[in-house]
């Protein structure tokens, strides 16, 4: 393992949503290295942690945002991996992270006042209004 690696640990960023952290060694800071489905944690956040009732450790609060905005975003379904790698190319040329989520979505993480809906339309995908 590298010296990244061996400082990766899984976290409780909620009830019910556990994924991946940078610990920082001597520490209880964290850097959240995922990006998440949750409002309240966005990736590159720096948290402060605790130990939880099962021995991961859980997010305590959020220190530093990274990227302030975080949404969902959909692609067709059908040839999936294809819309996520033209539409994941076109956020990340926008400075954003991406993750899959579903089938037909992925959640992106970006700066402030970066309107990520029209990324996504302007590279081919329409989104739905809600």
């Amino acid at each position: 393992m590298n010296d990244a690696q061996d400082h990766l640990i899984k976290i409780r960023y909620c009830v019910g949503e556990v994924g991946w952290a940078f610990v920082i060694p001597g520490t209880d800071l964290a850097i959240i290295n995922n990006v998440t489905f949750g409002n309240e944690l966005h990736f590159g956040d720096v948290v402060k942690t605790k130990p939880d009732f099962d021995g991961l450790r859980v997010v305590d609060k959020v220190l530093l945002r990274q990227y302030p905005q975080q949404v969902a975003l959909r692609y067709p379904e059908e040839n999936a991996l294809q819309h996520f790698d033209v539409l994941g190319k076109a956020l990340r040329e926008h400075g954003c992270v991406v993750e899959g989520a579903l089938p037909g979505t992925l959640v992106a993480a970006g700066y402030a006042n970066l309107d990520m809906r029209r990324i996504a339309e302007e590279a081919g995908y329409p989104q739905p209004t809600d």
